[in-house]
């Protein structure tokens, strides 16, 4: 039997799906709308009583500003010496001093021949992967790394973001299967490198529209990145591109924090994706947080450097 058959024969039924999708939709639209200046709303999440009392949520949100002001630096140009440029800060917002925390260094020598080699043909329409590794000591014994990806920055970028239709196309890999190509091996060759002999690190994925999507399919892709910061995020996450036994084995213990503006350009289609596949609470552990920063239409909105320094200024320490 058809959808369509169903909804014939069952016209009661049919009204009562109807008006249930409508209510969520209105209450979906109703949170989105009723947020005032000043104000964050952070969805429900299940939190174990220890992370609570050691404030980790809280500490682990706080540091959210980093990862905007490093997704807002990846957009930048790289100089002669391979380092990422700032290409825009807004004024009155000093993005470069909470960057000079960050220490920039290179992708692992191969990964990204060695993984393009093994995919064989890239689709001619897509742009090529953008991302950059930071790296700050935490202390004297705890080291931060951020693996962060670039988001659409030019026509080129759309047939990733349109990867629902795109990855049934036999036109060659995209950004999503690069990344989760490489996600596991430069997680490796970091831990395997000398100059964080003796240290406990922990690698981070970031990045904004386009990149958050490229920054949850890394955590999926990867064993040992247990933490996801997604900006204005694309709904693509690629989740289901992996074999299940892979993505099972590697959600577990992972937190992903969704953080938007009110009224981004994205926001709408992640509300709808959001009736659809609803947020999970456990493993992976996703937050998503509202802020209600700035006025201004959806395009604006959605700019990342505007986000990473209103967190700045609202979080700055």
């Amino acid at each position: 039997m058809s959808v369509l058959d169903f909804f014939g024969r069952h016209p009661v039924g049919t009204a009562i799906c109807v008006i249930v999708v409508l209510w969520l939709a209105g209450v979906q639209a109703y949170n989105a709308i009723n947020l005032e200046p000043g104000e964050a709303r952070i969805s429900k999440t299940l939190e174990s009583i220890e992370d609570i009392a050691a404030g980790k949520t809280a500490s682990d949100l706080n540091e959210a500003r980093h990862f905007a002001a490093l997704s807002a630096l990846v957009y930048g140009e790289p100089d002669e010496r391979g380092v990422f440029q700032l290409k825009h800060e807004p004024g009155n917002c000093r993005l470069k001093p909470l960057l000079g925390e960050w220490i920039q260094f290179p992708v692992p020598d191969g990964i990204l021949e060695a993984a393009m080699k093994r995919l064989g043909k890239k689709a001619k329409w897509d742009s090529d992967l953008v991302l950059g590794l930071w790296y700050r000591e935490k202390s004297q014994t705890d080291i931060d790394v951020a693996l962060v990806f670039r988001g659409t920055d030019g026509n080129g970028d759309f047939y990733s973001n349109f990867r629902w239709v795109t990855r049934l196309l036999p036109f060659g890999w995209d950004q999503y299967d690069l990344t989760r190509a490489i996600s596991q091996d430069i997680v490796d060759k970091i831990k395997e490198d000398k100059h964080f002999a003796g240290k406990s690190i922990e690698v981070i994925a970031a990045g904004h529209s386009l990149g958050g999507g490229l920054a949850h399919q890394a955590g999926y892709a990867a064993f040992d990145i247990k933490r996801v910061y997604a900006f204005h995020s694309s709904s693509v996450t690629g989740y289901y591109d992996l074999d299940r036994d892979v993505r099972d084995k590697n959600r577990m213990g992972m937190r992903i924090y969704r953080i938007h503006e009110r009224g981004e350009v994205l926001a709408y289609l992640r509300t709808l994706m959001g009736l659809i596949y609803p947020v999970v609470e456990k493993d992976p552990q996703i937050i998503e947080i509202t802020y209600n920063f700035s006025n201004g239409n959806a395009v604006t909105q959605h700019s990342i450097a505007s986000m990473a320094c209103a967190l700045i200024e609202t979080h700055p320490t």
